[in-house]
């Protein structure tokens, strides 16, 4: 039997505030989150999972019934890079690889896709490294494998790809639902426009007065969602199970299970239990799991020069080269009502900020405060918070998360 080790390379500190609680194979995109989709393509597969240590007992949780940072003494064994976007041409040239007799490293462009290792067990041992990067590993491995660089290949590099690959992942989580088909309640004056292209799930309840537009790109409306008269969804969109859409506009986002969402929505990830239930724009935009947006919060995502949106990090200016740029919301942020975001925010994990005035372009993590007047948020009042959003929905804040947010609160790095 093959065995799949998802691994998190160094790659991960270049995606924070999004990778604090969390490794990126595991945030949904499109509806399906990098393991998801190595099960959708290799359903056979033994599959363990490699991360930083203070993560794995929490990852544990995300992921049960997967082996953490285990030991795996098994051939075949192929290492796949967290920060991959798995599509079925990454699929395509893993499995050839399994049909060789050589030990294969695939790259792209600098980057590590996979190893594939059919021989021996310790060429691999570089890559589980918490500290492991693409170029030291494939320097060390040149001499010991054979490589194989692929055509194309999609990289999460930095927090804005995700938003950069929606299309492509939705595209490729469409190919797993039968288009076309409602299982759902649809009222009968609901508008599509290319019904074909829809997928509604068992359980989903779509009001009179909702316009679904999937003529640019599928629309994937996941089991037991409800979307509420006056919302118009326009695809390449994918609305995750139990999600509620209370009007507005969602155009070409990923929303993943359990949000509340109105608006004006456009070119937006949204992560698992966040609300944003009001009107306010957000365009180009990554929100973390259990963010909440205050009535009338917005964010701009493009410069009024039309230019490279800019973003600052801990005192450091990284040009995103992208023209539409939004913010990039860490896990349990709270934004206060009427809270402006300027291009290429980035708003720190658990952070609660409030007030009318355009906040500072970066928060650090555990911030609480108005512009200008920020403090460090009180650890255990944040807990407390924590627990009674988690008790919303019928959930209980896991000790190893608390545990995380403490180990994270107490952080004085420089990343603080």
């Amino acid at each position: 039997m093959t065995s799949i080790c998802i691994y998190e390379d160094a790659g991960w500190t270049a995606l924070r505030p999004i990778t604090d609680l969390r490794p990126i194979y595991t945030i949904q995109l499109g509806g399906d989150s990098t393991i998801d989709r190595v099960r959708h393509g290799f359903p056979d597969a033994q599959l363990a999972l490699n991360v930083r240590p203070n993560l794995a007992q929490f990852v544990t949780e995300l992921v049960p019934n997967t082996p953490v940072n285990t030991s795996i003494n098994t051939l075949p064994l192929v290492l796949l890079n967290g920060r991959v976007l798995v599509t079925n041409s990454v699929i395509a040239r893993i499995q050839h690889a399994l049909t060789l007799t050589t030990d294969t490293l695939i790259t792209f462009q600098g980057d590590i896709v996979a190893l594939v290792l059919m021989t021996s067990l310790s060429a691999g041992a570089i890559l589980l490294e918490p500290t492991s990067d693409s170029a030291t590993a494939m320097t060390q491995l040149s001499s010991s494998v054979m490589s194989i660089e692929m055509a194309q290949c999609d990289f999460i590099t930095a927090p804005w790809d995700l938003g950069r690959l929606i299309t492509a992942a939705i595209t490729d989580t469409a190919t797993r639902f039968p288009l076309g088909q409602t299982n759902g309640h649809v009222y009968p004056h609901v508008a599509m426009y290319n019904a074909a292209n829809v997928f509604v799930g068992t359980g989903a309840r779509i009001e009179d007065f909702v316009v679904i537009d999937a003529q640019a790109g599928p629309v994937i409306i996941d089991e037991d969602v409800i979307i509420e008269s006056h919302s118009r969804i326009v695809g390449p969109t994918y609305i995750g199970r139990h999600s509620q859409i209370l009007g507005g506009k969602i155009r070409g986002s990923s929303i993943g299970p359990w949000c509340k969402i109105s608006g004006e929505v456009s070119s937006c990830v949204f992560a698992g239990f966040t609300n944003k239930s009001h009107d306010g724009f957000w365009g180009n935009s990554y929100i973390g799991h259990w963010a909440n947006i205050g009535a009338g919060s917005i964010t701009s995502n493009l410069k009024n020069t039309y230019g490279s949106v800019v973003l600052e990090y801990n005192g450091n200016r990284m040009d995103s080269g992208q023209q539409f740029l939004g913010s990039i919301i860490g896990d349990h942020v709270k934004l206060g009502i009427g809270s402006h975001l300027a291009t290429g925010t980035i708003v720190g994990t658990a952070s609660s900020v409030f007030g009318t005035a355009i906040h500072d372009k970066f928060i650090p993590h555990f911030t609480w405060g108005t512009p200008g007047a920020y403090e460090i948020t009180d650890i255990d009042r944040l807990l407390v918070t924590a627990q009674r959003v988690y008790s919303r929905r019928g959930l209980t804040l896991s000790p190893a998360e608390a545990l995380l947010l403490r180990s994270h609160h107490s952080d004085r790095s420089p990343l603080r």
